[in-house]
């Protein structure tokens, strides 16, 4: 689960690491993984817990990856940020570990650290890709209470033209300053705002 505040409404949308093996061996263990994680995958959706509508499950052999393979496809969307790639990161950034060896993340999350360092085109990607979230305001600033045309038309989308641009602005914001061990938005943003205050009153004084 993402961003520890999902409601009982809501998909899944889970991933998982396993450690890095010899060559010999990685058919078999992904084999293994692959299967532990429809198991993992079906009893929630039993629950009501619906399957993700674009795969994004353990179940799916594109997201039930090795340490270094998580490394290299990482390092691919933050060097290579095209459209999809920046969809992927508005996703798995938010990753958190919810069982088993809790290193395997750790060491990911260091290699996400490395390569961000710098790499303001990825970032100005990022940040464009969030600010591009449409806002519930007409020209005049006057609140649009309804969608205009889709699924959700004649209806107002709190998700989509409220708290989505709130999620991913504190996303952003948190991976540019390196907080990487937060997830809930409402404490990322609690967050930047007691680094706001510790660097003004450094400049102050």
């Amino acid at each position: 689960m993402l961003r520890e505040k999902r409601l009982l409404h809501t998909d899944q949308d889970n991933a998982l690491i396993f450690e890095d093996v010899p060559t010999s061996r990685y058919e078999e263990t992904k084999k293994y993984y692959l299967n532990l994680a429809k198991t993992v995958n079906d009893l929630p959706h039993s629950c009501g817990f619906v399957y993700c509508p674009g795969e994004m499950m353990a179940s799916n052999p594109k997201w039930c990856l090795s340490l270094k393979e998580w490394k290299m496809q990482f390092t691919e969307w933050i060097l290579e940020p095209k459209a999809l790639s920046i969809l992927h990161c508005t996703v798995f950034f938010d990753y958190r570990p919810i069982y088993g060896l809790a290193l395997l993340a750790q060491e990911l999350t260091a290699h996400i650290l490395e390569i961000v360092e710098g790499q303001k085109i990825f970032l100005s990607h990022f940040a464009k890709s969030a600010a591009e979230t449409p806002a519930p305001l007409t020209f005049f600033r006057d609140i649009i209470m309804v969608e205009r045309s889709g699924e959700y038309k004649n209806q107002f989308d709190i998700k989509w033209r409220a708290i989505t641009p709130l999620i991913d602005a504190a996303r952003v914001l948190t991976l540019q300053h390196r907080v990487v061990e937060i997830r809930n938005t409402c404490q990322r943003f609690q967050e930047l705002q007691s680094l706001l205050k510790r660097r003004f009153q450094l400049a102050y004084f």
